[in-house]
């Protein structure tokens, strides 16, 4: 039943988990932080994550457009947060490019500040 949710079988899980776990050490390393796996907004990210590695791997885009000004209050908002997304991006880019869409870079950030405050209080 798993393999036929996730796709073509074993090695598309294993490549699923892989790149979720380079984004998470990626996110780690670079906002310097624990995440609190029991954490509700950590479990919130990694469905989000889980979502967005399958978009990668199957090199879909959304097709939805950007409000701009929206990208930008978020990302001037949440300028921590911010960092960790553009990492992220970054590394995709370079291993397997991928162009982070603004509105997914959107969603990281948001879901990233809610960890980060988190962690913080």
């Amino acid at each position: 039943i798993v393999n036929g949710i996730l796709g073509s079988g074993h090695e598309y899980a294993t490549e699923l988990t892989k790149l979720m776990e380079e984004i998470l050490t990626t996110l780690k390393y670079t906002l310097q932080v624990n995440f609190n796996e029991q954490d509700i907004y950590f479990q919130r990210f990694i469905t989000h994550l889980k979502f967005f590695t399958e978009r990668i791997l199957s090199n879909t885009k959304s097709d939805e457009s950007t409000d701009e000004d929206l990208f930008l209050l978020i990302t001037g908002k949440y300028p921590r947060a911010y960092i960790g997304t553009k990492k992220v991006s970054e590394f995709l880019k370079q291993t397997r490019s991928y162009e982070v869409s603004q509105n997914e870079q959107i969603y990281m950030t948001v879901h990233l500040a809610r960890i980060l405050e988190k962690i913080q209080d």
